[in-house]
């Protein structure tokens, strides 16, 4: 007879995804995960594999959270509004200073893993196609200037999401990460 888990499995990824937001995948041992989630050793190796797996689960479970909030907060009418309110939310709001934990596991892992980098590929493709809608959305309806391709003032605003968002992570850089923000936004606008 299987015996039946004794924990709220997603109780338990959210805490490994905090333990691997604040460490970092590599310097994450089983003992930090096993001791941080409350779980056996076993537990953890039945319920989510070895620890690039649950590290893969925890990611994916940050992506679809980070998506649904960033598919809100694009959705209204004025688009340079909301990508303000998109690039506030996600640099200048947070408290945590652990940073966006997709842009902490571009930093941290980069290529060292090819399963790990094609899903923060992936993630980041998927961002930056929702500003790219928005940016298309400004501009049928003349918010933002339309003598640059959408996909080129998406990068600007994407550069400045990544950028800000390694700033975070250090305090001290609040009035930097608002002025990055403040000049991307500037150079959606009309000449």
């Amino acid at each position: 007879m299987a015996r039946t888990k004794a924990f709220n499995e997603q109780e338990a990824l959210h805490k490994a995804l905090d333990i691997f937001w604040q460490k970092g995948f590599e310097a994450t041992s089983l003992n930090d995960l096993v001791d941080g989630m409350g779980i056996r050793r076993q537990s953890l190796y039945d319920t989510f594999g070895d620890k690039k797996s649950l590290f893969i689960k925890a990611l994916k479970n940050y992506r679809d959270q980070s998506l649904d909030m960033q598919k809100k907060l694009l959705s209204g009418n004025d688009s340079i509004s909301d990508l303000a309110g998109f690039l506030t939310n996600i640099t200048v709001s947070r408290k945590d200073c652990h940073g966006c934990f997709t842009v902490n596991t571009l930093v941290g892992v980069g290529e060292s893993d090819p399963d790990i980098e094609k899903l923060v590929k992936e993630t980041t493709d998927q961002i930056r196609t929702q500003i790219v809608k928005t940016i298309l959305s400004g501009q049928e309806t003349n918010q933002i200037r339309k003598d640059k391709p959408a996909e080129e003032l998406a990068d600007i605003i994407f550069g400045a999401l990544i950028s800000t968002n390694v700033l975070s992570k250090v305090k001290g850089h609040e009035n930097s990460i608002q002025t990055i923000n403040q000049q991307a936004l500037d150079h959606l606008k009309q000449p």
